[in-house]
């Protein structure tokens, strides 16, 4: 028997994959002995304030259905009153349903969300005080992202496109200049890499981020990289190593592209990043 009660359900009407689920989820949480449970089917920018409003009315449980960036949305605004959320994948990537449920199917994810006793704090990240709760990925190479959407949809043409745009926009001389921890020795990379504990099989200090680097000597070596990030492969990649560390500062003065769990943001450097043990609070089996 659940002990909500008072369910709110966030549906992010714009995002890759969602379409209103309301009468079938709310049913669901009926079924359960819920009798307070409302749905909200909404455009990406009523998202904060319709957050906001359901924490202010006291929902003892959030449901989020939507892309990673409405994931990362609800985590925020809930975990900073500890209101414990379920994130339903809905999006194209759907990185934190897949690490924390492994599963991309909102039904199966709810399934394994309400089997669990209670909810628990899952660790973040923070880029100058960005959020992000799988993985953060730095430098122009993370534009190559757009040509991985592009071949799950099947256009091929678009993605080869956007590979070769990227790789002829990347100076592979340019590397951003990282340390880890206060006293770290400066290094060079051309991509960072920082994933959460237990977010991927290499992720396996419990708190610290595992910081995958890649160091790029020419332009074959770039297309190669794009090549095997979109199969997935990436790290099998000659170019790459990984350490482990609470803390990064990536120094200089320019601006960086960034991919926060699959958003993507130009920040300016230098860049302050900080692992933080409770980044949100959700009902998800304990990390494996």
């Amino acid at each position: 028997m659940l002990t909500f009660s008072n369910i709110a359900i966030i549906i992010n009407a714009a995002s890759g994959s969602t379409s209103d689920i309301s009468e079938e989820i709310c049913a669901i949480f009926k079924d359960k002995g819920c009798a307070h449970v409302k749905s909200y089917f909404i455009t990406p920018d009523k998202l904060v304030e319709t957050f906001e409003t359901v924490i202010g009315q006291g929902a003892d449980l959030i449901v989020s259905y939507g892309g990673d960036g409405t994931s990362l949305c609800a985590a925020s605004l809930a975990g900073d009153v500890k209101v414990p959320i379920i994130t339903l994948p809905g999006g194209t990537m759907n990185l934190l349903p897949k690490s924390l449920y492994s599963s991309v199917e909102w039904r199966g994810v709810l399934d394994i969300a309400l089997k669990q006793d209670k909810p628990r704090w899952v660790p973040c990240g923070l880029i100058n005080e960005h959020k992000f709760l799988v993985a953060a990925m730095l430098g122009t190479i993370v534009r190559m992202s757009h040509s991985r959407e592009l071949f799950r949809d099947g256009q091929l043409i678009e993605a080869t496109k956007n590979m070769i745009a990227t790789v002829n926009e990347t100076d592979v001389s340019d590397s951003l200049i990282y340390s880890l921890g206060d006293e770290g020795e400066r290094q060079e990379a051309n991509l960072l890499q920082l994933t959460c504990p237990g977010m991927n099989d290499f992720s396996t200090e419990p708190d610290k981020f595992e910081v995958a680097a890649v160091n790029i000597e020419s332009y074959g070596e770039l297309s190669a990289l794009g090549l095997t990030a979109i199969m997935d492969h990436w790290r099998e990649n000659q170019a790459v190593s990984s350490d482990f560390a609470q803390d990064i500062s990536v120094h200089g003065s320019s601006s960086v592209d960034i991919l926060l769990d699959g958003e993507h943001v130009e920040l300016t450097l230098p860049l302050s990043i900080k692992f933080e043990p409770k980044g949100a609070f959700i009902l998800c089996p304990p990390p494996q």
